[in-house]
C-alpha cells in the first residue's frame, strides 16, 4: 500500500553532509595560510624578483643580505628608508642602513640629534652615530657623546674612547668586534675581551664563528686570526674572515701576496679587493698594464679596471671596465654597460649594485638583465 504523507506534519530534515563542510573549512584554511605565506615571502626580496630604486641625489645608500634589503633614496623632495617594502619618510637624508636576514636598522637625524632605529626600537639622542651593524636580534653602533666615542652592543655601553676605527665595528651572529684608541695606544675588543696595546690597527673582520684583525707592533705588521698570529710583514693591505675560511693581502719587499687558508698566491705587482666566504674566495691582480680577477684560484678576464669583488657560496661577482664602459659580472652573466657601477654585494639568493645610466642614479636588486 502506498504511504500517504500527512500534509500537517513537517517533513523530517535530512542530516547535512559533514564531509562537505570539512572540505570547505579546510579549503578556506589553506587559502588563508597561503595569503599569509605569500605576503611574508614577498616582504623578502628573494620572492619579489627584481627591484630598482632611483635617487635624485647621488647613489641610493643600500644594504643587502641573503633574504633582505634596505635602501635610502630621495624622491619628490622626501627622503625614504625602505626595508623589505616597508617605508619611512624624513625631511633630512637618513645617514646609513644595515640589514640581515632577520634584523634591520638605520640612522637618521631629527631636530639636530642623531638616532638609530633598530628592529623597531629607537636609540638616541647623540651628537653623531658613525657606524651601524645589525645581525638578527644582535646589533651594534658607534656614537659620539660629550666629545667621547662609545660603542653600544645590544644596549650595553663600551667606552669612552678617544677614537674608534672607522667602519670597522662588526656584529655577526653572537659575535662583535671593533678597534679603538685610548691614551695613544690601539686595542681590539672581541666579544668584550680587549687585546693590545698596539702601535696601529688597520682592519677588523668578523664572522659568526671567527674573527681577524691586522696590527702593528714593534714596527712590524701581523695578522691575528682566531688567536693565531701570522707574519711579520712589511704591510697588511686587507683581510677577511668567514666561518670556514680566512684570507689576507700583505706586502713584502715591494711585492704583494694573498694568504687564503694558509695557501700563498703571488707575488704580484698589485693585489686588492679580497673577498672570502665559507667555500670560495676572490681577488684582483694588476700585471702588465691589465687587471685580472682570480676566483678560487682561476684567473678571469683582462680589464682596464676592476672594483668591488664579492663571493658567497658558489656565487661570485665583480665590477670591471672594458672599452670605457662599466659592467658587472655575476656568475658569468654580464650586466651593463653603464656609465658607472659601485657597491656590489653578492649572496647565495640575492645580489645587487648601484649604477649610473644617462646621468641618473640607481640601486638594483636581482636585475633581470
Amino acid at each position: 500500500m502506498e504511504e500517504i504523507q500527512n500534509p500537517f506534519v513537517r517533513p523530517e530534515k535530512k542530516p547535512k553532509n559533514k564531509k562537505f563542510w570539512k572540505i570547505l573549512g579546510l579549503t578556506i584554511l589553506i587559502i588563508f595560510l597561503g595569503v599569509i605565506l605569500f605576503n611574508f615571502l614577498n616582504s623578502k626580496i628573494g620572492a619579489s624578483g627584481s627591484l630598482i630604486f632611483e635617487s635624485l641625489s647621488g647613489y641610493p645608500q643600500a644594504s643587502l643580505s641573503n633574504k633582505s634589503y634596505g635602501v635610502i633614496y630621495l624622491k619628490e623632495n622626501k627622503w625614504y628608508v625602505e626595508i623589505n617594502k616597508k617605508q619611512n619618510s624624513y625631511d633630512l637624508a637618513p645617514v646609513m642602513v644595515s640589514v640581515s636576514d632577520n634584523g634591520s636598522g638605520y640612522v637618521y637625524i631629527e631636530n639636530g640629534q642623531w638616532q638609530a632605529s633598530i628592529n623597531g626600537k629607537t636609540y638616541g639622542h647623540y651628537q653623531i652615530i658613525s657606524d651601524l651593524s645589525v645581525s638578527g636580534n644582535n646589533f651594534g653602533y658607534v656614537y659620539l657623546e660629550n666629545g667621547q666615542w662609545h660603542v653600544n652592543i645590544n644596549g650595553k655601553d663600551y667606552g669612552p674612547y678617544n677614537y674608534i676605527l672607522e667602519k670597522n665595528m662588526k656584529v655577526s651572529g653572537n659575535n662583535f668586534g671593533y678597534a679603538y684608541q685610548k691614551d695613544g695606544q690601539w686595542y681590539v675588543n672581541i666579544n668584550g675581551k680587549d687585546s693590545g696595546p698596539y702601535q696601529n690597527i688597520s682592519a677588523v673582520s668578523l664572522s659568526g664563528s671567527g674573527y681577524a684583525y691586522s696590527f702593528q707592533k714593534n714596527n712590524q705588521w701581523k695578522v691575528n686570526i682566531n688567536g693565531k698570529e701570522y707574519g711579520p710583514y712589511t704591510n697588511i693591505i686587507s683581510l677577511a674572515v668567514a666561518d670556514k675560511k680566512f684570507g689576507y693581502v700583505y706586502d713584502n719587499q715591494g711585492k704583494q701576496y694573498a694568504n687564503i687558508n694558509g695557501k700563498t698566491y703571488g707575488p704580484y705587482d698589485v693585489l686588492s679587493l679580497l673577498s672570502v666566504s665559507e667555500s670560495s674566495f676572490g681577488f684582483a691582480v694588476f700585471s702588465e698594464g691589465q687587471w685580472k680577477v682570480n676566483i678560487n684560484g682561476k684567473d678571469q678576464g683582462s680589464y682596464s679596471a676592476v672594483k668591488d669583488i664579492s663571493v658567497a657560496g658558489n656565487k661570485f661577482g665583480y665590477i670591471y671596465q672594458e672599452d670605457g664602459k662599466w659592467k658587472a659580472k655575476i656568475n658569468n652573466k654580464v650586466y651593463g654597460p653603464y656609465e658607472n657601477i659601485d657597491n656590489l654585494s653578492v649572496f647565495e639568493s640575492n645580489f645587487g649594485f648601484s649604477y649610473q645610466d644617462q646621468g641618473k642614479m640607481f640601486f638594483v636588486v636581482n636585475p633581470a638583465k
